[in-house]
């Protein structure tokens, strides 16, 4: 039997921007958040990784069964693995532009929300490979994903209700205060003869971005309302959530941030990241 060729270890770290990490001996979940557990990630590994031990094992084993001497054979399946599998290698930034056109290139999937993510559990393929390796039956996968998606559907309901009402007893007071104080510095100046259009437009620039996040709390509230009255599946829920309910989430907080950098500190209700940070 022929020994195995030395092999030089690779000590580089060329997964450091991808968020699933192989980085040698094991794969590394980075940047979860604790709300989110990887305990799923890991039974979808696990089973993928047992599938592919398999997978080799019959391969190699029938390479060496005709009598192929062990490297070749070792290193024949080596190749055969990596030439159906290397649309998944990429060694440039995960996080980059660049990664997400090829990806695209080579075909593979891009799930960007939670909804989308979830389907994997009514994927065929995934559902059979969980089946066959005794891991899930398929109620218990439809459980998991009805749960999940209810999961999510509740947390964004609670965040959009939240932000509505840091808008409506936090934002919207105190960028009426700073309204009518820059409205009685203007009149002031006016009021004593002298002639303040830089002060005058800094007011009408504020008083349009107070109206701009009304427009937009407004805006929310209906997309809340809308999603809510057609009581959806949890499926089509979720999914409305993402396309029409946090789209809105995320321009009526634009629309704060603008009152924000605009506002006298002394007078806005929240911490800023200046203060959270550094204070």
């Amino acid at each position: 039997m022929s020994s195995l060729p030395s092999i030089a270890k690779d000590n580089t770290d060329r997964n450091r921007t991808s968020p699933f990490a192989f980085t040698g001996n094991k794969f590394e979940f980075r940047a979860v958040g604790s709300s989110q557990p990887v305990q799923m990630p890991n039974v979808f590994v696990n089973v993928a990784v047992a599938e592919a031990l398999d997978d080799v094992a019959d391969r190699l084993e029938r390479r060496l069964k005709a009598k192929q001497d062990v490297v070749a054979a070792m290193l024949a399946v080596a190749a055969e693995v990596y030439a159906e599998d290397q649309a998944v290698v990429f060694n440039g930034d995960n996080y980059g532009e660049e990664w997400i056109r090829e990806a695209a290139r080579r075909g593979l999937p891009n799930l960007k929300d939670t909804p989308a993510a979830l389907e994997i559990y009514l994927d065929a393929d995934a559902r059979r490979l969980l089946s066959e390796r005794g891991v899930f039956d398929a109620h218990e996968m439809d459980a998991r994903y009805v749960v999940k998606l209810e999961t999510f559907v509740r947390q964004v309901e609670i965040e959009a209700a939240m932000l509505l009402r840091m808008v409506d007893t936090g934002v919207a007071p105190t960028a009426v205060k700073q309204q009518e104080a820059l409205a009685r510095a203007v009149a002031a100046a006016k009021s004593s003869g002298v002639d303040v259009p830089g002060q005058s437009k800094v007011l009408a620039s504020y008083v349009a971005d107070l109206e701009l996040l009304l427009a937009k709390r407004a805006a929310l509230a209906s997309a809340i309302d809308a999603v809510k009255k057609a009581h959806p599946s949890p499926a089509v829920h979720a999914r409305r959530l993402c396309d029409e309910v946090r789209p809105a989430m995320a321009a009526l907080r634009q629309a704060s941030d603008r009152l924000e950098a605009a506002t006298d500190a002394a007078l806005w209700p929240f911490p800023t990241y200046h203060q959270l940070l550094f204070q």
